[in-house]
């Protein structure tokens, strides 16, 4: 048979293929198994050339968005949920709702810091990086371990827009285990695509209703 020729098949030889592939007579190669939504990529993948076997399309297979979720929330969800649980009650109340609104978006605006919340949130935030310090001194790649999940994400804004705040640029370097994690969160290909999508940085300012209505008082 010449390379490329489409031979028709009848009923009868794919059920007798059929029946092959049942009793594991020939096994052919896979190289991925893809969902409905990976359709118009497997085309381009296909002509680009290249693949080791073939793309078998899996009707009951979810979206490659719900399979990195999965991913994202495989491993020790018990733990996961305590940093996701951290970041909500302490990180970002802390980080965000007190030192970078004061430090960077109110300034930004032309509204004068109030020096009490900061004062009040910065022993917060020492304990916020001890504790995730400690989380990773032993080694570890990211929160769980060597996997990525829900809570490097969750903490990753948080660490990166605090860092715009002064008191950061003293803070972080006493840090290191955390100063290397962000960087390898930095460093991954999706990270770099979404940094370089982003709009320079300006005022926000919808957030002048925030100094009237959620600023905390001290």
């Amino acid at each position: 048979m010449r390379r490329g020729r489409c031979i028709p098949l009848g009923f009868g030889r794919i059920w007798s293929g059929s029946g092959l592939l049942a009793a594991r007579a020939i096994r052919p190669r896979v190289a991925e198994r893809i969902s409905f939504d990976e359709v118009a990529e497997a085309h381009r993948r296909i002509e680009a050339g290249g693949l080791d076997g073939k793309l078998v399309l899996c009707p009951d297979l979810p979206s490659r968005r719900d399979r990195a979720v999965s991913r994202l929330r495989s491993g020790n969800h018990p733990h996961m949920n305590q940093w996701i649980g951290a970041v909500n009650s302490y990180y970002y109340p802390y980080m965000i709702y007190h030192v970078s609104h004061e430090r960077n978006v109110f300034p930004q605006l032309g509204i004068e810091p109030d020096e009490k919340v900061v004062e009040h949130a910065l022993p917060k935030v020492e304990v916020c990086l001890q504790v995730m310090e400690r989380e990773l001194a032993d080694g570890k790649e990211f929160m769980l371990g060597p996997q990525l999940s829900l809570a490097d994400f969750y903490l990753l804004p948080i660490i990166h827009a605090f860092g715009f705040a002064p008191e950061a640029q003293a803070i972080y370097p006493r840090f290191p285990s955390i100063c290397a994690w962000r960087e390898r969160m930095e460093a991954l290909p999706t990270l770099k695509r979404f940094r370089a999508a982003q709009p320079p940085r300006g005022p926000i300012e919808h957030a002048r209703r925030w100094a009237v209505s959620h600023r905390p008082k001290y």
